[in-house]
């Protein structure tokens, strides 16, 4: 079956607009259930969400990254300003993902980010860290958690599952993972305490 929520996916006999067509209706079908849910943090709405990202990268005919060559430290601090906000970005390659959901298994590399933090120290930040982002579908993450108000700074993954990522924020200690589908945040753990030092 495919991972979008039919089989249609690899069906040679669909055109890529027949299945861009058909990605769009079964993701507003999937966007109802979410925006009509109880909890939208449950654990129960993963595989939907997981279906979701598949239908996004479905109607972007499998692309999963974007890469831009404007990518900079202002731009993803821009972002910051409001509650839930964040980036996900590679310095070095340019790369940002455009769907899946993005989780931080690096607690020991999470940084509450003071107000005053200069571009010197984000740049000392990333070159601490060229290793991890030297990787496959690793980033710099950005988060501002809208219930507490801290600003965090870490290395994130990418990943097309959100049963992944949930399962990674509970065992690495991460608070929540982000929906690139609806830019919003999906509390694991509000007690987790990963980079609060």
């Amino acid at each position: 079956m495919c991972k979008t929520g039919g089989p249609y996916c690899y069906d040679k006999n669909y055109s890529k607009t027949e299945l861009k067509r058909i990605a769009e209706k079964r993701l507003n079908k999937i966007n109802q259930k979410l925006e009509n849910a109880e909890d939208p943090n449950s654990e129960s709405l993963d595989d939907l969400r997981t279906a979701r990202a598949y239908a996004h990268k479905c109607i972007n005919e499998g692309n999963n990254i974007n890469v831009d060559e404007n990518n900079s430290v202002e731009s993803a601090f821009a972002t910051l300003e409001k509650p839930d906000g964040g980036g996900t970005f590679n310095p070095y390659t340019k790369e940002s993902p455009i769907t899946g959901f993005c989780y931080s298994p690096y607690p020991e590399h999470s940084k509450v980010i003071k107000d005053d933090l200069s571009l010197s120290e984000f740049e000392q930040y990333c070159s601490e860290h060229k290793d991890l982002l030297d990787k496959e579908d690793h980033y710099i993450g950005t988060w501002h958690d809208p219930n507490t108000g801290t600003k965090y700074l870490d290395i994130s993954i990418n990943t097309q599952d959100a049963k992944v990522a949930r399962e990674q924020c509970k065992q690495k200690d991460q608070i929540a993972y982000f929906d690139l589908q609806d830019f919003s945040s999906v509390e694991v753990d509000a007690n987790a305490t990963s980079g609060q030092h």
